[in-house]
């Protein structure tokens, strides 16, 4: 219970920033804004769900939770019809001119990773089975829903008009990048809600620079091999 306690605290502190871009844009989509909210709570529960149930899941890793996460998405594209894989990033197509600019930025990604090591790495066991998740689940899992489908819903709502180092980006990167920090930031000790300011603004920062590759991409490829390499390099760096 406290679990999902936790989750509801990390949405209600993103939800202001959605509010804070609809009075921006003077855009009145109180629907779209409330699936969005209510999709993050929703894969935040889901991918903890796993620790909740009396159920011994294989492995040591969360893999369960990260595949539910994963999995979700999925299902919601292949009902949705104001969505397709295009919008989300489900493709290897890379625009045109982006090739260059996102090995450069994935391979800037990685060696930052190593940087910040000493402030992320917990000394944790490096076996093979961390080494295989690390490669791979968390990457795949929360670049398709925080990058893919979340900055895509968002992008409906708030049009990323501005150009950034030719990257489309709007108030969609900050959103998204916002709620991801606080996924990482905000805890609980007992019922009452935490802050931990490093996790946030380590994984906030590296939001925008991962919603950036994906903007200037139209891809998710490199973002997934930026999300998974840095973790990567964090933890084998430490």
């Amino acid at each position: 219970m406290e679990y999902v306690v936790r989750i509801l605290f990390s949405v209600l502190a993103t939800a202001p920033f959605v509010l804070l871009a609809s009075w921006a844009t003077n855009r009145k989509t109180p629907w779209w804004a409330l699936l969005f909210l209510g999709l993050m709570f929703f894969d935040l529960v889901l991918t903890g769900l796993p620790t909740l149930l009396p159920v011994d899941f294989p492995g040591a890793m969360n893999w369960t939770g990260k595949a539910l996460s994963l999995a979700w998405p999925v299902v919601f594209l292949f009902y949705s019809s104001t969505f397709d894989r295009e919008n989300v990033g489900l493709t290897f197509q890379q625009r045109e001119g982006s090739f260059l600019p996102a090995v450069l930025f994935t391979v800037f990604l990685i060696v930052l990773g190593v940087i910040l090591s000493s402030t992320l790495a917990d000394g944790g066991a490096t076996d093979a089975e961390t080494i295989a998740f690390q490669a791979t689940m968390p990457g795949l899992a929360e670049e398709l829903v925080f990058r893919g489908l979340f900055l895509a819903i968002l992008d409906r709502i708030y049009d990323p008009n501005t150009s950034f180092l030719g990257a489309p980006v709007g108030w969609g990167v900050l959103i998204t990048s916002v709620a991801f920090g606080f996924g990482h930031g905000i805890g609980l000790d007992g019922w009452t809600p935490t802050f931990s300011a490093i996790p946030f603004v380590a994984t906030f920062v590296s939001s925008l620079f991962l919603a950036w590759l994906k903007e200037r991409t139209g891809s998710l490829v490199f973002p997934v091999i930026a999300h998974n390499g840095g973790n990567l390099a964090i933890m084998l760096a430490a």
